[in-house]
């Protein structure tokens, strides 16, 4: 397995990366706090302040 990393990618990629991070998260979640959710979003900027 290899790893690279790339800027941009498409909305599939985005999409696929969600879903799977949200099972896991569900999977590992506890069930008495299922329901308190909110989203997180974390961006690598330069030294400019711009993402990507």
């Amino acid at each position: 397995m290899s790893y690279t990393i790339e800027t941009g990618g498409s909305v599939e990629d985005k999409q696929i990366i969600e879903k799977q991070l949200f099972e896991f998260n569900l999977a590992h979640f506890p069930k008495d706090l299922r329901g308190r959710y909110k989203e997180l979003n974390l961006y690598v900027k330069n030294e400019e302040g711009h993402v990507g």
